[in-house]
């Protein structure tokens, strides 16, 4: 093909890319005067297009926006409602009637009115063919349509009855979408506490024992350098991962017949599984392949300091404990004259929701609220702060027991997280059934020497030591 050919070539082909911009305009639109003219004007300036260029202005030319313009009025006059004749209103038939009916007792304010003012059935005109004449005397042709009058449009309002009994009613159901699945307590210590993930069963830790600090001491320039020589031996020790299970068994049916039920086993074997994690790291015993807890590490609750605190109160008693771990420590050196160890930072303390709203309604002796004591920095999240540390509400605790800690002492491994399998155990195959199984391992300990960073005690113990009897 010669250059020439290609060109005359790919000019049609530009043409025909502009005429087919109109094909939408004339797709319901063939009639009319003025598209016809507007049309003739467009193929005239095509036929006259001999270069690329100039077909190429096709469609963004005058004679297009002419035509563009022209289909533009030909169809808002086609769209223009128009009065259907008398004749033609009545072929419409009662449907036409009804919904105009409607239409004007909706729009009709004195109507509006009567039904404010009325509680009463009332038969309303909503329809009529007949003439309305004013206060002269001339008629107005109002609604020349066809006559209609609705007393009662459903005389009985329970027609509509499922088919069966428990059965959905016809067309008045809506279906809420997914599981409304029980609510459990949250998670209160994995929440806070440090959880690390480990690739071992084995968890071997070394810490200082037998601890003697020496002391420090101060001489003068050219002074003799003597003093108290500091030692200590390095101990080690280590935890096994523990197993935490939950079983759940299902039906090879509802497998197939349940839309994602699967996944709801999954998701409430791994919550109760998590939740008894919880629980263990709190009070686990050690025992029967629990690991221990915190409560088997952690230090009762004394009155360091020797504290007399009339009328005592849970705040009372968690300032108490809060100097405790701050305060209560081990002096370490040469005939106890070394420094103090074992002294920490509490940051939480978790308690349970009966006692805290019992703190939230104490009352001093006046029947002044106390409540200044427990503060809300955020107050958005609804977190409260108790001498400095933040307040975990949850019923993992029992009512009248607190436990106030620096959390990160408290040390958590996973070794497998939430992991689950499908199979079948004695007679699930003959049964068509599955068990499902979810597991998770995890090591729990607090080290030696961070004991002193937990109290663990009730409020009664508390609130004795440190407002004894006269």
């Amino acid at each position: 093909m010669t250059e020439q050919e290609k060109e005359a070539a790919l000019l049609t082909k530009v043409k025909s890319s502009a005429v087919e911009a109109i094909n939408g305009l004339l797709a319901t639109h063939l009639e009319g005067a003025e598209v016809i003219k507007s049309l003739k004007a467009f193929q005239k300036a095509a036929d006259e297009a001999k270069t690329l260029e100039a077909a190429d202005k096709l469609k963004t030319s005058d004679e297009m926006l002419a035509l563009k313009s022209a289909v533009a009025e030909m169809k808002a006059a086609n769209e223009k409602p128009k009065t259907p004749s008398l004749k033609t209103q009545r072929k419409q038939g009662i449907d036409w009637a009804w919904m105009e009916g409607l239409k004007r007792i909706c729009n009709n304010e004195s109507v509006k009115q009567h039904i404010r003012k009325t509680n009463t059935p009332t038969a309303h005109t909503l329809y009529t063919s007949k003439f309305r004449v004013n206060d002269s005397g001339k008629k107005i042709d109002r609604i020349a349509e066809l006559g209609l009058k609705v007393d009662n449009p459903m005389s009985d309002a329970t027609s509509i009855v499922p088919v069966a009994t428990g059965a959905a009613p016809f067309q008045i159901a809506q279906f809420e979408p997914g599981l409304t699945r029980v609510t459990r307590r949250k998670l209160a210590l994995m929440d806070v506490v440090e959880v690390v993930r480990t690739l071992d069963e084995f968890i071997v830790w070394v810490e200082q024992t037998n601890i003697d600090t020496g002391i420090a001491f101060n001489i003068a320039e050219g002074g003799s350098n003597t003093g108290s020589y500091g030692s200590f031996r390095f101990s080690e020790y280590a935890v096994s991962a523990k197993k935490i299970n939950a079983l759940s068994k299902i039906t090879t049916e509802m497998l197939d017949d349940v839309q994602g039920v699967q996944a709801q086993i999954q998701e409430e074997i791994i919550e109760l599984i998590k939740l008894r994690a919880d629980n263990n790291i709190l009070s686990g015993t050690n025992a029967n392949s629990q690991i221990k807890g915190i409560t088997g590490y952690a230090q009762a609750f004394s009155n360091f300091g020797s504290l007399s605190v009339p009328y005592a109160n849970e705040y009372d008693v968690l300032i108490a404990a809060v100097l405790q771990i701050r305060a209560n420590g081990t002096k370490s050196g040469i005939a106890a004259g070394g420094e103090v160890i074992g002294i920490y930072e509490p940051d939480t303390v978790v308690l349970n929701p009966v006692d805290v709203a019992q703190m939230d309604l104490r009352k001093d002796t006046l029947g002044r609220y106390v409540l200044d004591q427990m503060t809300y920095p955020e107050a958005a999240t609804g977190a409260k702060r108790i001498g400095g540390m933040n307040v975990v509400e949850n019923i993992v605790i029992p009512a009248g027991s607190f436990l106030c800690m620096d959390a990160k002492k408290s040390h958590v491994r996973i070794r497998e997280e939430a992991e689950m399998t499908l199979g079948y155990v004695n007679t699930d195959f003959a049964d068509g059934l599955i068990t499902v199984k979810g597991e998770i391992r995890l090591a729990h300990f607090i080290k030696g020497i961070e004991v002193n960073a937990f109290v663990y005690d009730t409020f009664a113990n508390g609130k004795a030591l440190i407002n004894p009897e006269p």
